[in-house]
């Protein structure tokens, strides 16, 4: 492929940027070297994916032969996708995923009420995405750290 297109868009991109100042690094990331260490201490490995596509590729990129490969159709003959952005909460506090407020106890309560009411009224089941894995982790003990402090019906310690 010519240079020409990528210098053209660089161009344009970067105008703003003085030239001593933009460095391009390229990187080949290898996915068979993070994965690696999964597959030495697990003897069993389920990689599962809404994209993966062709499945017989990532078995060669990621150095496996796999034991059992499905794929299962998916169908968008009824609206099963609703993406959201969601500011408020149901008490009108503001939520947000930005690192500065995003474990205010507010938030978090927010943020589980809400998948909560999604959960009750969407069919087949929710979909959440956390900005990290550790977030996720530090969310859901917050979450269950709120529910164990509070008394429900029949409990023995609500009276």
């Amino acid at each position: 492929m010519p240079l020409y297109p990528i210098q053209s868009f660089i161009q344009c991109t970067f105008s703003h940027i003085p030239p001593a100042r933009l460095w391009l690094i390229f990187s080949c990331l290898d996915p068979s070297l993070a994965i690696a260490p999964v597959f030495e201490r697990f003897s069993s490995v389920v990689i599962t994916s809404g994209t993966i596509s062709p499945l017989d590729m990532y078995a060669k990129i990621l150095q496996f032969q796999p034991v059992l490969v499905h794929s299962y159709p998916m169908t968008l003959q009824r609206n099963a996708f609703f993406p959201m952005v969601i500011t408020r909460g149901s008490d009108q506090v503001p939520i947000s995923s930005r690192f500065e407020v995003r474990n205010d106890p507010a938030v978090v309560r927010n943020f589980g009420s809400i998948l909560i009411d999604m959960a009750k009224t969407v069919p087949d089941g929710v979909v959440a995405f956390f900005p990290s894995y550790l977030y996720m982790e530090s969310i859901v003990s917050a979450w269950y750290d709120m529910v164990s402090s509070l008394p429900f019906k029949g409990d023995k310690t609500d009276g």
